[in-house]
Formats: structure tokens, C-alpha cells, sequence
């Protein structure tokens, strides 16, 4: 899995929706922190 940033700039609106998406498919918070680290 990879992620792209557009604009270089994560705000907290993005963040926030990063976690959700991450709760709605059921991944862990410690795997989302991975991904997001990465």
C-alpha cells in the first residue's frame, strides 16, 4: 500500500479522515500509525 501526498501538506481534516476510512475498514489504530509513519 502507498500513499501520495498532493500538496506535501497533511491538515488535520485529512488526518481525521485517514482514521475513519481506518475504522470503517476495521484496521487497527497501531497499523494506521505504520501506514501513516511510512
Amino acid at each position: 500500500m502507498e500513499s501520495y501526498l498532493a500538496d506535501g501538506v497533511v491538515d488535520k481534516y485529512e488526518e481525521n479522515l485517514f482514521y475513519r476510512i481506518g475504522d470503517l475498514i476495521y484496521i487497527k489504530r497501531t497499523e494506521l500509525n505504520k501506514i501513516k509513519n511510512t
